[in-house]
């Protein structure tokens, strides 16, 4: 019969060794404690990144959303003819509703700014501000042969505040023009000046008609 012999001291240090791997419970406390604090740091901090952000790109998301609806209206701009007659011969005669001056711009646009049907619009600068002023094309108290946007529904849309001037340029058959009458441009430049310097916003006339009677007419058909 053979015996084993047992070391039983090189046993016990494995024992010691293998139950000293590992973390004890005033380590992971510790650990917890620490990890805890660093992921409250973090959230503070991103929370508070988010509401910085928010409060500086606020009133530029918002002006943003009015030049927005003032590029809309410019772009849906079409030749709304109105008939003049010659008070000497009588003749009738038929031109494009449109005014385009250096400081201002009158137009039929078919996107105004309420969102409603076709509107009278007019861009100017009143008193340090942007302002698209918008009167209904149809209604009771408006003469759709002689729009105007002197009528008691008016609306006033300020698109930009704190503005020093407010110039436009028209562009026409490839051509830059200070001042546009009775004839769409192809493309209106608009220029603010503020404070901080200048910006400028180029809007795309998607409507562009050359013969505006034949327009009126229809194809074939005698004149209106």
């Amino acid at each position: 019969m053979s015996f084993i012999k047992l070391n039983t001291k090189s046993d016990s240090r494995a024992d010691l060794k293998m139950k000293s791997d590992g973390f004890t419970l005033l380590e992971l406390l510790v650990a917890i404690t620490i990890f805890s604090l660093i992921i409250g740091m973090a959230m503070f901090s991103l929370r508070y990144s988010f509401a910085v952000v928010r409060q500086i790109d606020a009133p530029f998301a918002e002006e943003t959303q009015r030049m927005s609806k003032m590029r809309d209206s410019i772009s849906s701009m079409f030749n709304y003819v109105t008939p003049s007659r010659d008070m000497f011969n009588k003749k009738k005669d038929y031109a494009t509703y449109f005014s385009g001056e250096p400081g201002n711009m009158t137009y039929i646009s078919n996107s105004p700014p309420s969102g409603r049907a076709p509107a009278v619009c007019r861009i100017s600068l009143i008193n340090g501000d942007v302002v698209l002023e918008e009167a209904p094309l149809y209604g009771d108290k408006t003469n759709y042969l002689s729009p105007s946007l002197d009528n008691t529904d008016k609306k006033n849309h300020v698109i930009a505040s704190g503005i020093n001037s407010l110039r436009f340029e028209y562009l026409n058959n490839g051509k830059k023009e200070s001042s546009l009458k009775a004839t769409l441009p192809s493309m209106v430049r608009i220029i603010i000046s503020t404070d901080s310097g200048e910006r400028e916003y180029f809007n795309r006339v998607l409507t562009n008609y050359d013969d505006k009677a034949r327009m009126m007419r229809g194809a074939d058909g005698p004149p209106i």
